[in-house]
């Protein structure tokens, strides 16, 4: 289990969410999710985003309700050089059916994850870990919100 901070407990009124995490090593943890709460229910979706993990390798998306039973939804294995180039300048964005994560200068497709079961008006929190110690450092880790207009 991760140590996850709330970061956002508004997210369903944000039009995406730019992630700077350009002084963070590896293992940018990302949770969606519909309560204050985290793991509250077993029968709660949460959407997990676990960008430059292994060791700045690969980038997930998975589902679960956070209590160990995630499943990855989608694997982007990348470089760690190419992790270093956009993870400073990731930008989440969440419609219905769509989880994405561009690059916010070049528009360039890191990842993304299309299901059903994505409902934004549902996922009104967003939370935040880092690193191997699973702590964050909100000096660290930046995020610029941008309300729908």
């Amino acid at each position: 289990m991760y140590n996850y901070k709330s970061a956002i407990t508004h997210l369903d009124s944000l039009d995406y969410v730019i992630i700077d995490a350009s002084e963070i090593l590896n293992d940018v943890f990302v949770l969606l999710h519909n309560r204050n709460t985290l793991f509250n229910t077993a029968s709660t979706i949460q959407w997990e985003l676990v960008i430059g993990g292994w060791s700045g390798t690969k980038s997930v998306i998975r589902s679960g309700s956070g209590k160990g039973d995630y499943k990855n939804m989608v694997v982007e294995n990348h470089t760690v050089a190419k992790f270093n180039e956009f993870k400073g300048k990731m930008k989440l964005k969440i419609s219905d059916g769509l989880i994405k994560v561009t690059n916010d200068e070049t528009n360039e497709l890191i990842f993304f994850l299309s299901d059903s079961r994505i409902t934004k008006w549902e996922l009104t929190n967003l939370s935040v870990s880092a690193g191997k110690v699973r702590f964050i450092n909100f000096n660290k880790l930046k995020l610029l919100l941008k309300l729908k207009q």
